[in-house]
């Protein structure tokens, strides 16, 4: 995937989550992909498509990057025809059932091996002249 360049870089590198230390305990994942309700139209090269909120290739590429660091498990699901604000209505019963697991002691599932590729974590370079 091509690198996304924008103008103004600070803040977004402040809060990319790839540039994090990765977690060491189990994590469960949720990405929509439909986020046309929240003004995602197309599929920019070099993005691709997302939530309206968050691109799902990132997401995948930093529930990878978890994997290839240790993380213990990732849970990982995308649901393509729901939104950002349209996810959590799906999402949360799995959640819950999820976290239920974990503290009942059942071991936590992974998805690592699964995930489809991502986008590039790597810092946001400022384009010159903007």
């Amino acid at each position: 995937m091509g690198q996304r360049q924008r103008s103004k870089t600070t803040s977004s590198n402040r809060t990319n989550l790839g540039s994090a230390p990765s977690p060491t305990v189990p994590g469960y994942l949720a990405q929509g992909n439909a986020g046309v309700l929240e003004g995602t139209f197309g599929n920019p090269d070099g993005i691709g498509t997302g939530d309206g909120v968050m691109v799902a290739g990132d997401v995948r590429a930093l529930a990878r990057q978890y994997c290839a660091t240790g993380t213990a498990a990732v849970a990982y699901q995308q649901y393509d025809v729901l939104s950002h604000f349209g996810v959590p209505a799906v999402w949360a019963p799995q959640a819950l059932a999820w976290l239920n697991d974990r503290f009942a002691g059942r071991p936590a599932p992974s998805d690592c091996g699964h995930i489809p590729a991502g986008n590039s974590l790597a810092p946001e370079q400022p384009v010159p002249g903007s």
